[in-house]
Formats: structure tokens, sequence, C-alpha cells
């Protein structure tokens, strides 16, 4: 009689504790699906589909964009800026140098700061914070830029409906972020020749679109990173 008992006590046990697990996978498939639905539709808003129906709208403003961040910007000096908000900005200026090993000065770097009210941050040796100064009046002196200039860009962003931009040869504009990661387009002075082309359609983080634009899909934090939008 005993030992039927403890069986009965046992199975129940076994029951309980089945359903138990059972109730757990249930909870965690359901977080799962739910976290896999929200990176899906995260992922959704930016897709190739945005890029190219973005840029179809906003060709105008965008070229505009283009021209107007490399004529404001001096000659050898690279300038990124990304608005975060009307006044909140990541921005990176550097110079090309021959007195560096890498062949660039690393000037200023900061992110999320306001532009139009920002206090310098003083530091004895700049050098060991990676960048030459933390002074943002120093670098809109060394640059010529005033507070006028990025309330222009930020407009001109806005018409383009566009988030970020850095001048160069190949000007990089920055339409949507997506989780961390970033889509862009990369738009050169000159239209891509074959060869260019398939470099710049890696089916991974570039896709030649045409002429002279190019699609770009990385993470600011953890670098060259591939999407299956980009597969051709």
């Amino acid at each position: 009689m005993g030992i039927k008992l403890e069986l009965k006590i046992t199975n129940c046990m076994h029951k309980k504790n089945f359903k138990s697990i059972l109730s757990f996978l249930f909870v965690l498939g359901f977080i799962y699906l739910g976290l896999f639905l929200i990176i899906k539709i995260a992922v959704g808003k930016s897709n190739k589909d945005d890029l190219i129906d973005n840029y179809e709208d906003k060709k105008k403003e965008i070229h505009e964009l283009k021209n107007y961040i490399n004529l404001i910007v001096p000659e050898n000096f690279n300038v990124y800026v990304e608005f975060i908000s009307d006044d909140k900005i990541d921005i990176r200026v550097s110079e090309k140098t021959d007195s560096t090993n890498d062949g660039n000065i690393l000037w200023f770097e900061e992110w999320n700061i306001n532009p139009y009210d920002y206090k310098d941050e003083l530091h004895t040796n700049y050098e060991e914070y990676g960048s030459k100064t933390k002074s943002l009046d120093v670098i809109k002196k060394k640059i010529k830029w005033t507070d006028g200039t990025f309330r222009e860009l930020k407009k001109r962003l806005d018409l383009a409906n566009c988030i970020s931009v850095e001048n160069g040869i190949k000007c990089e504009i920055g339409f949507k972020r997506s989780m961390m990661s970033k889509y862009c387009y990369l738009i050169f002075n000159e239209n891509l020749d074959k060869k260019m082309q398939e470099k710049y359609s890696d089916d991974c983080m570039y896709l030649f679109f045409k002429e002279n634009i190019v699609f770009s899909y990385y993470s600011p934090a953890f670098g060259s990173i591939c999407t299956s939008e980009f597969k051709k």
C-alpha cells in the first residue's frame, strides 16, 4: 500500500513538473516570437525598397546635400555629422596628413552633443583622449563653421529625408537606422564603371544601384555587417 501511494505521489509530481516545463517553454517561445517580430518590424522600416523609393522621391535634395557638404568642408578635411534630434548630434572631424602612420589626424569626435550649447571639456593633454581637442569652438573656427552651418545642414537633411552626411569623393548620406545598423547612400563624383559596380555589389554590405549610387548597410558599433536584402 505504501509503495503504491509513493508511486502515485511520484507520478503526480512528475506530471506537475512536466506541466511546469511545458508552461516555461510556451512562455519562452512566446517571448522569442515577440522579439523576432519586433526585430522584423524594425528592420523592415529601412529596407532596400525604402532606399529606392526615397532616392527616387528625393533625388534632387539628396544630390544638393552632397554638393553642400562637399562645398562647406575645407580641402583635406573629413566631417561626419549625424542629427539625433534638432539639437543633438554625433560629429567627427579629421584631416588628411603625411605626419601620421595612418595619414589622418583626428581633430574632434563627440557623440550626442548640442552644437549650439556645448561646454568644452578642459584636458591638459588632448592626445590621451583620442582627438586633438575637446573644444568644438576650436573645430568650428578650423573648418569655418557656425551655428548657422549646423542649422542649414539639418534643414537639408530633413529635405532629403536623411539623418547623416559625410563629405568625400564617396559621399556617405545616412538614410535610416535599423537597430544598431544603418542604411546609407554612397554617392560618387562619377558614374561607376563595370569593375567598380562589381566591387560595390558584394552580396553583403554594398549594393550598386545605378549610375554613381551605391547602397550601404553597416553598423557604426560593429563595422561590416551583411544584409540579405543586398543579395544580387
